[in-house]
């Protein structure tokens, strides 16, 4: 199909990729919020295996609530184990930083995928 070849266009970072990995085996804990839809998730799931390095998260499209609006993040952090002001994010769009900005987060804008 044609959103298939869209999907194999997209590659996860290798850095960023690095970078959760050396969080999670550090003991961190990791949770994300994805506005991507269903059918991608399972492609990129499938593919990559990247939900397994998370703890916890939210996509869009289950709570129908989507980035930047800030219910999701509300959502997230309630699930957190610390308080926002402990908490950093990571985005590679500033529109959505800005909402965990707002909540205390600290911030981190790192390219997720590259086409």
């Amino acid at each position: 199909t044609l959103s298939r070849l869209l999907f194999a266009s997209y590659q996860p970072d290798d850095g960023t990729v690095s970078l959760v990995d050396q969080l999670n085996s550090t003991g961190y804990e990791l949770l994300y919020i994805s506005n991507n839809t269903g059918e991608r998730v399972a492609y990129f799931d499938a593919k990559y295996s990247f939900l397994q390095k998370f703890n916890y998260g939210i996509f869009s499209h289950i709570v129908k609530h989507k980035k930047p609006g800030p219910l999701v993040y509300q959502l997230l952090l309630a699930k957190a184990s610390h308080p926002a002001a402990a908490c950093v994010y990571i985005d590679d769009k500033p529109v959505y930083l800005e909402p965990a900005k707002n909540w205390g987060c600290r911030l981190l804008r790192l390219k997720i995928f590259s086409t």
